[in-house]
């Protein structure tokens, strides 16, 4: 099915690094653990509670670690003609034909008077209802960005300001049919 999408022209990852909070936290904890570590044998009476605390915080600090492996999984390639989709939960393959409509979103936030960088989304809906979300955290979003949105102006089709949703998706065919029958 690959080969069916021609030459690969780009691959987006994202990387455990873009969740650096899950190993700065994992730090924390780990820090705290060998605290409690370090101070049993102070006092003899507070020696099994200081074991137990710095098992627990220890086992604590695996949790952020798990969380950035398990979302890190984000996968996006870019062929000819069309591209794969790889998340944890499921891989979506579809032909640039299949694409029904492409949604752009940027936004900035201003933080205490200073601009954050601009922040892209970018989504597309597949003909069969198939709502392709692209993650934020993807290296070089905005080169998958480019391709998206030369691959909607080569096939004329328009690009949607937002993100799309389920409800939404099924208000507008709700519309789409009434006015059929309407007419």
């Amino acid at each position: 099915m690959d080969e069916d999408l021609g030459k690969l022209i780009s691959v987006h990852r994202s990387g455990l690094f873009g969740y650096w909070w899950c190993f700065l936290l994992s730090g924390c904890l780990v820090t705290i653990s060998l605290i409690f570590w370090a101070a049993r044998g102070q006092r003899a009476e507070n020696d099994d509670a200081l074991v137990v605390i710095a098992g627990v915080t220890l086992v604590l600090a695996v949790f952020p670690l798990v969380i950035a492996w398990y979302f890190s999984k984000n996968e996006a390639r870019a062929h000819e003609r069309g591209f794969i989709y790889i998340t944890r939960r499921r891989r979506i393959t579809a032909n640039w034909a299949d694409v029904g409509e492409f949604y752009k979103m940027s936004m900035t936030v201003v933080a205490n008077g200073m601009p954050t960088p601009a922040q892209h989304r970018f989504s597309v809906c597949l003909n069969d209802g198939t709502i392709v979300r692209f993650s934020p955290r993807l290296e070089n979003l905005e080169n998958l960005g480019m391709i998206l949105l030369s691959v909607a102006e080569m096939r004329h089709c328009p690009i949607r300001s937002g993100v799309p949703y389920a409800f939404s998706r099924k208000a507008a065919q709700h519309s789409k049919s009434t006015k059929q029958e309407i007419l």
